[in-house]
């Protein structure tokens, strides 16, 4: 199971640092939890599945944080 997420104040894009770690985290994050999962995953040849969760804070953010949505 894959989950993970951050949210920094951005400020609308003023402040590429926290957009950069923001993307980083929420979304190489899974993608990395993947990478590393998925080929044992697959040589054990058995049933198994990859799941990824979010908060809603993606769906529901405040202005002050415009990188949530990734």
């Amino acid at each position: 199971m894959n989950t993970a997420g951050v949210a920094r104040p951005t400020k609308a894009w003023a402040h590429a640092v926290n957009l950069r770690r923001t993307f980083e985290v929420n979304v190489v994050g899974v993608l990395n939890g993947a990478q590393n999962f998925l080929p044992r995953m697959i040589e054990a040849d058995r049933p198994a599945v990859v799941i990824n969760t979010l908060s809603k804070q993606g769906i529901t953010a405040p202005p002050v944080y415009p990188a949530s949505g990734f």
